[in-house]
């Protein structure tokens, strides 16, 4: 690994993430696969962990008041399995099923943004179906520290 690809690396993918966290999650997701071309993509992970957490912190200092207990109720059970997934499976999955699962989760969500008609929706109230709404969502994600794109957050279960 050379030093200088190493910086120019992870500064990059450090303006990505903040870009990501400003209201550009396509961007916000290249944070991992940019820092994953110079060094191992878990190593990756965990170093932009931090600034996903700094980030998150002041999210949730602006916005305390404005949130919605049901659909807490209805995402957190499928965001905690999600998360324990990806715990367990970071030590045990070879590095190159991960280096895999972050560019087809970034193909994914690229071709989904792609694909998708522009359009203005009428927010829908969140439904009472746990395993739909946030089973998966966070899983795959979580696996990468790739910030899920605002369709994969809330799967409805139509």
């Amino acid at each position: 690994m050379d030093g200088t690809a190493f910086w120019i690396a992870a500064i990059a993918a450090s303006i990505f993430v903040g870009m990501g966290k400003g209201g550009l999650p396509m961007i916000g997701m290249m944070g991992v696969p940019i820092l994953s071309l110079v060094i191992d993509p878990v190593v990756a992970a965990g170093l932009l962990l931090p600034v996903y957490v700094v980030s998150d912190m002041f999210g949730l200092v602006a916005y305390r008041r404005d949130f919605d207990k049901r659909v807490l109720i209805i995402v957190v059970p499928g965001m905690i399995a999600g998360i324990g997934l990806a715990w367990a499976l970071a030590s045990e999955v070879p590095e190159w099923v991960v280096v895999t699962l972050v560019g087809l989760i970034g193909f994914v969500f690229s071709l989904n943004t792609l694909l998708r008609r522009k359009r203005d929706l009428p927010a829908r109230k969140a439904e009472s179906r746990p395993a739909c709404s946030g089973g998966p969502s966070p899983a795959l994600p979580a696996l990468s520290c790739i910030p899920a794109p605002r369709p994969f957050r809330s799967i409805p279960c139509h």
